[in-house]
């Protein structure tokens, strides 16, 4: 159960071209490179429709194009993370497999396990939520074309005359649901899984760390409690690098990822503002509540629980008697001055994702959508 959701983001990432562990793969390669340039070609293609419609252009035009870009170049971001990232992707997900600590091998209460199992529970229904979203979204736009007197595409984009419509069609569909969707939801569930699979990794040890004593010299046996003590300095060590690592590799894609989101939902909220035509505001609706989840649920919340429990480390070391044994203390003295690390997940270093991000995002991007507003009625 705790490696259901790394097994789908590997299948994912094998349709995409990113497998971490196919590295040399040639077909792997050309997957990725021909995703890649459907995407160009179509943000290319996007741009090019405002040169067509040059004379008549509206603020409205802009907003509609830009929503278009945001979406391709979302997908863009995410595909490159998972494929020049492999490498250390692969190395975490080999963290996972064989240093993570398993709570069936460990002494915790049933009361533990079961709030681990509950965890590993709202990771799976997570993502077939946003999965789902995602993909019933994407077939709606889809299809629109067939319940519309007028050829419509998935995004607003120039095509060239001489292309028929469904052939053009056809490839848009292959280019957003593969290059752009897939990507988009692999990544993010990827990400998700390991932040909160390292929260659950802190709180076992938390619990270790709170019984250590109570667990030792009731054994009576100081060899056992030495090695109990050692294991849990070692893993500790390990949470906090193991953590270090997600920001080195996925530091500078959360920040480009924050930038394209707050810039991305405001014009939406902004196509949301100004009344336009329906098919638009259920565009704008659709997009702006499920990038609003993604952002929320699968980065904010669970880097917020992740730098909650790591912080709780340094008052159960240091409420867990450890001065009853003076003559074995040093290494849990060591623990909480450690703990003391603030443990968070980070954007470009610049910015801490936890929930008081997420609120400071909403506010900025209510700001610049009443901006544009403003600049749409002047």
């Amino acid at each position: 159960m705790s490696h259901y959701t790394i097994e789908k983001c590997l299948t994912m990432a094998w349709i995409v071209g990113a497998h971490p562990d196919m590295r040399h793969n040639k077909c792997q390669l050309s997957i990725f490179v021909a995703l890649a340039i459907g995407n160009w070609i179509t943000i290319y293609l996007i741009i090019s429709l405002l040169f067509y419609k040059e004379d008549t252009i509206t603020i409205g035009d802009f907003a509609e194009t830009f929503s278009g870009m945001s979406l391709v170049i979302h997908g863009i971001q995410r595909s490159f993370s998972l494929f020049f990232n492999r490498k250390q992707i692969s190395e975490m997900l080999q963290y996972v497999r064989s240093t993570f600590w398993k709570e069936s091998d460990l002494d915790v209460t049933d009361e533990e396990k079961y709030i681990c199992k509950i965890y590993y529970s709202k990771l799976k229904i997570a993502m077939y939520i946003f999965a789902c979203s995602c993909t019933s979204n994407l077939f709606g736009f889809c299809c629109q074309t067939f319940f519309s007197d007028e050829d419509i595409l998935p995004l607003a984009c120039y095509k060239p005359e001489w292309v028929p419509f469904y052939s053009f069609w056809f490839l848009q569909v292959l280019v957003i649901f593969f290059g752009v969707n897939m990507a988009v939801i692999c990544f993010d569930t990827l990400i998700m899984t390991l932040i909160v699979l390292t929260h659950i990794q802190f709180r076992l040890l938390n619990h270790e760390v709170e019984n250590l004593y109570s667990y030792g010299l009731g054994q009576g046996n100081r060899k056992y409690f030495v090695n109990k003590l050692k294991k849990i300095v070692r893993h500790h060590n390990f949470l906090l690098e193991f953590t270090q690592k997600i920001n080195m590799t996925f530091s500078e894609t959360f920040l480009t990822y924050m930038g394209i989101i707050i810039i991305a939902i405001c014009i939406e909220m902004y196509n949301l503002s100004t009344g336009a035509n329906m098919e638009l505001l259920i565009r704008a609706t659709l997009f702006t509540t499920g990038t609003l989840f993604q952002f929320v649920v699968f980065y904010c919340i669970p880097a917020q629980d992740l730098t909650d429990e790591a912080e709780k480390t340094f008052s159960r070391a240091y409420f867990s008697k450890w001065y009853e044994n003076l003559k074995n203390a040093q290494p849990t003295k060591n623990i909480i001055l450690q703990s003391q690390q603030r443990v968070f997940i980070t954007a470009g270093r610049l910015i801490d994702i936890n929930l008081a991000t997420s609120l400071a995002t909403v506010k900025t991007m209510v700001s610049y959508c009443m901006f544009l507003r403003t600049m749409g009625v002047d």
